[in-house]
Parts: C-alpha cells; sequence; structure tokens
C-alpha cells in the first residue's frame, strides 16, 4: 500500500485508512546498527491511548447479545464497524500499538 510499500504483498492498512505516520529512518538488509536505531525510534514513538472500542471483549451473554447488537446496526458489515472505529482497539495497526 502506499503507507508501506516494502511491505505491499503483506500490509493490510487500506488506503482510507487515513493514517499518520512518524518519519522513521529505515535501514539496508545486513546493517545492523541501522536496524538497532529503528527499533529504538519506533519503542520511543509515542502514540495515542486507544478510543474506546464499539465492542466488549468479555466471555458473557450480555456482551454476546452487546456486540451483536452492533454488528447488526452495521448490517453485519464487520469492516464497517472497523472504519467507523478508527483509533480503537478494533482499528487498523491496533495490534502494533501498546495496549
Amino acid at each position: 500500500c502506499a503507507l508501506c510499500p516494502r511491505l505491499t504483498p503483506v500490509c493490510t492498512i487500506p488506503a482510507r485508512a487515513n493514517i499518520t505516520l512518524p518519519v522513521i529512518r529505515g535501514f539496508h538488509p545486513g546493517d545492523s546498527a541501522g536496524l538497532f536505531e529503528t527499533v529504538k525510534q519506533v519503542a520511543a514513538t509515542e502514540v495515542p491511548a486507544p478510543k474506546a472500542s464499539p465492542f466488549r471483549f468479555e466471555f458473557s451473554a450480555e456482551a454476546a447479545d452487546h456486540n451483536t447488537t452492533v454488528l447488526e446496526s452495521y448490517d453485519f458489515d464487520l469492516a464497517k464497524v472497523i472504519d467507523d472505529s478508527p483509533g480503537s482497539h478494533n482499528s487498523y495497526g491496533s495490534e502494533l500499538r501498546p495496549p
């Protein structure tokens, strides 16, 4: 994708995600010092706290009912829920953010 051209075969961030990324210096294969610097930059990058998710992440009948209602309000289209929840735990790239 346009956000991560080197990762195009594995990148799942859609162009419509509207994500602003910090400028992080890259490195070349075999450049261990560059890799270390890049890892330090990524680790030091400040990210905003996640916003509340429309889903409830608990194992209960109430949570299941609630989550079904959320999905029903989006015609059971999970992509619409994700698109409508930027910055939450279920938004694109959230697996790369600290909890």
